[in-house]
């Protein structure tokens, strides 16, 4: 009896700490399957964040690309929710929330970066693998872009789903596809990534 009352309290005293693991303003926060930490801005009412939320945070994704990339990141454009549906296949009934933007003047650089709605996640991934798809099978490409588009790269973050096609300072006045060129490419990309995947707050 007496070990059955210790097992019950250690595990009332575990489910009081995983209570009190949120912060003052309740922000919950978990650990992903990699070790690394996530962060919650579900408030402690169980509310979904503002879409206001949504955009700050999206934002400061934005700023730390550009500061992190400088003048390797050209996307500057907007993409808005009606090319991102006509163009990507990515409708508004996909998402929360979105930030997309392409360079422009020939240039095929671009970052969509959607937080997809509950259930939507897959879908998501298989339109922008579709776009991509296409995109690699366009053989009227400029080699500059035919070998930023054979780097891009598709990633999933949690709920996100991102897109990132850049290459600036690798691929400029490229003249042929080249391997090594698409692999520096791809370094830009990863850098890109790791900056979102830093940045992004999990809801």
């Amino acid at each position: 009896m007496r070990k059955l009352a210790v097992l019950c309290s250690v595990g009332l005293l575990m489910l009081a700490l995983a209570a009190c693991s949120g912060d003052e303003n309740g922000e919950q926060v978990g650990e992903k399957a990699d070790g690394s930490r996530t962060e919650s801005l579900q408030g402690s009412d169980g509310e979904q964040p503002t879409e206001a939320a949504y955009e700050a945070n999206l934002q400061s994704v934005k700023t730390a690309l550009r500061e992190t990339l400088k003048e390797a990141y050209l996307p500057s454009a907007e993409i808005k929710a009606d090319e991102l549906a006509e163009t990507y296949g990515i409708t508004a009934d996909m998402y929360d929330a979105a930030f997309a933007e392409r360079a422009g003047e020939g240039a095929v650089d671009t970052v969509i970066l959607v937080l997809a709605k509950e259930g939507q996640t897959d879908a998501v991934e298989e339109v922008m693998n579709a776009y991509r798809d296409l995109m690699v099978n366009d053989t009227t490409q400029t080699p500059e872009n035919r070998n930023k588009i054979q780097a891009s790269r598709i990633e999933r973050i949690g709920n996100y789903v991102c897109y990132v096609q850049l290459g600036a300072t690798a691929a400029a006045g490229a003249e042929a596809i080249d391997d090594e060129i698409i692999m520096q490419c791809q370094e830009q990309n990863e850098l890109a990534i790791a900056v979102i995947e830093q940045n992004v707050r999990h809801y």
